[in-house]
Order: C-alpha cells, then sequence, then structure tokens
C-alpha cells in the first residue's frame, strides 16, 4: 500500500513536470510564432499591390493561437488566483482588443490604397468611341457560334473605339464593361465573347438564305487588347460587339442617352469613364471610323437557332 502510494505520487509529479514543461514549450512557440506571423502580415502589406488577404490570414492565426494557448494556461496553471485573473485577462484582452483593431486598420489601409489606384488609373487611360452602330432586336447582325449546334446570337450594339495609354507604364485592358443609358435608365450591353473574327453576318431585309460574311481580322477590339501591351501614348483601338439585355429587346431603336465603360487593367486598377454617344454631322469624315470588311461571301443561315443571351 505504501509503495503504491509513492508510486502514484511519483506519477502525478511526472504528470505535472510534463504538463509543464509542454506549457513552457507553448509559451515558447507563441513568442515566436505570433510575432513571425504579425511581422509577415506587416510586411506583404508593403508589397505593389498589397496582400490584403494574406495579411488578414497571418493576424487571424496569430490571434487564435494566442487565444488557445492562453486559454489552456488559464484552465490548467496551479498560479493563485489573484495573478492568474491578471495575466489571463491581460492576454485576453490583447487579443480581443487587439485583433479587431488589426483587422480595422488593415481595411482602412485597403480602402485608401484602393482609391489611390482608382485615382491613378483615372490617368492613365483615355477611351474614345469613335463610331456606334445601334439596332433594334433582332436586328440585321448575327454573330454564328461554331460548334455540334451552331447559334446565331442577334447583335444590337456596334462600338468602334480606343484606349490610349496616358501613363509611364506599359499597360495591357484586361476586361472591359459597357453600359448604356436608354430612358434615364442604365442597362449592361452583353458582349459577345466570340473567338472568330469572321463569323459577323448582316442580313438584310430578313434574307437569311444570303447573309453576307464579314471579317474584322484585323480590328476586333478583342483580339488587339488580348495581345497588344499599349505603350506611353500608344493607342489599340477595334469593334466590340454586344447583344441587348432582355430589357432592350424589341422592335424599337434604344435611344442611347449615355455611355458607361468600365477598364480593368494589368496593374488590378479599375477605370470607370463615362461618354457622350458620338453624333455624327452632315458631311463629317470617316476618319476616326472603324472599317468593316465585306468579304463577298454569302452564307445561308437558315435553319440555325436565333438564340439571345440567357440575360
Amino acid at each position: 500500500m505504501v509503495h503504491r502510494k509513492r508510486r502514484e505520487g511519483r506519477s502525478a509529479t511526472l504528470s505535472g513536470e510534463n504538463h509543464m514543461s509542454d506549457m513552457a514549450t507553448a509559451w515558447v512557440v507563441v513568442t515566436v510564432v505570433v510575432p513571425l506571423l504579425i511581422g509577415v502580415g506587416y510586411n506583404v502589406l508593403g508589397y505593389t499591390p498589397p496582400e490584403f488577404t494574406v495579411a488578414r490570414v497571418c493576424f487571424s492565426i496569430a490571434a487564435l493561437i494566442l487565444a488557445a494557448v492562453t486559454v489552456i494556461w488559464a484552465l490548467t496553471t496551479d498560479w493563485p488566483t489573484s495573478p492568474r485573473v491578471v495575466v489571463g485577462g491581460l492576454l485576453a484582452l490583447l487579443t480581443i482588443i487587439g485583433y479587431p483593431e488589426l483587422m480595422r486598420w488593415v481595411g482602412q489601409k485597403e480602402s485608401r490604397t484602393q482609391g489611390k489606384m482608382v485615382e491613378a488609373a483615372r490617368s492613365r487611360l483615355f477611351a474614345r468611341v469613335n463610331t456606334m452602330i445601334v439596332s433594334n432586336y433582332p436586328g440585321w447582325l448575327f454573330y454564328r457560334t461554331d460548334g455540334l449546334q451552331p447559334v446565331l446570337q442577334p447583335i444590337g450594339l456596334v462600338v468602334s473605339w480606343s484606349v490610349t495609354n496616358t501613363s509611364s507604364v506599359p499597360l495591357r485592358v484586361t476586361n472591359y464593361l459597357f453600359d448604356v443609358q436608354v430612358a434615364g435608365k442604365w442597362n449592361r450591353a452583353l458582349n459577345v465573347a466570340s473567338l472568330n473574327p469572321k463569323g459577323v453576318f448582316a442580313v438584310l431585309n430578313g434574307d437569311l438564305e444570303h447573309a453576307k460574311q464579314n471579317d474584322f481580322s484585323s480590328n476586333w477590339f478583342d483580339a488587339n487588347a488580348r495581345t497588344t501591351p499599349i505603350a506611353l501614348g500608344e493607342t489599340i483601338s477595334g469593334w466590340s460587339f454586344f447583344a441587348w439585355p432582355r430589357g432592350l429587346r424589341g422592335p424599337k431603336t434604344p435611344e442611347i442617352q449615355q455611355l458607361s465603360i468600365t477598364i480593368d487593367n494589368t496593374l488590378g486598377e479599375r477605370q470607370l469613364i463615362a461618354i457622350k454617344p458620338p453624333k455624327g454631322e452632315v458631311g463629317q469624315s470617316a476618319i476616326s471610323g472603324g472599317a468593316i470588311v465585306v468579304t463577298g461571301q454569302q452564307a445561308d443561315l437558315r435553319g440555325i437557332l436565333i438564340q439571345p443571351p440567357s440575360r
């Protein structure tokens, strides 16, 4: 019996010593890993552009580690009540107050950075709309998608436009959006994201049997933007094609009051440009307008499903 009690006492002592050793290791990890994570989070905020998501993840993991070790220590330590409450309370306050303030600081820094990027983007690119062709629905221009089941997409808006780089940094347009204002309401024009520059056909007087093929190989804006970096003072231009959303589909040709173009560039910046629709004057030259090449080839589009976008 005496030997058993001694063994139990020795086991309890060893268990306590092991726990103290484990907690000491945990606090060593906290003092190394938590500052390291905070340092990494702070460092990535200095990148161009700053890595705000990485910073938030680093700060969150640091706060989680500190909170977990604090809770485990407070529940298992044999410190007297008063110092345990004081130390645990200070660590809890550090986590509860410090973490939200870090997140708030990152959010404010992100907002300021985005504001600076928008301001910078405003002065980087200049957009100009040269010519617009607007038609009703389904109209007289169609894009034929080739595949197992060809489809004709009605084209309601055709825009010849250009983008000039006014900054000293070579840029490339990575995405763009066109919104049109009709009867005081803004509508998103649906880009006909085509890969075939010879897939646009003109159907005159509803004659699908003798549709005329057009060739935009040399002046399709999407193709030019995809492959051409824009140097300082340089310009890319071309035609873009859009289908009407549901609200603008009908026999009446939409009367566009204003255009809004959103442009994304390779620096991750987004620029919003408002443009009045171009109005031609009597006798005006076609210098700024885009060329439309009619190949002379005809195609029979009868029997192909006319299918507008789902939106």
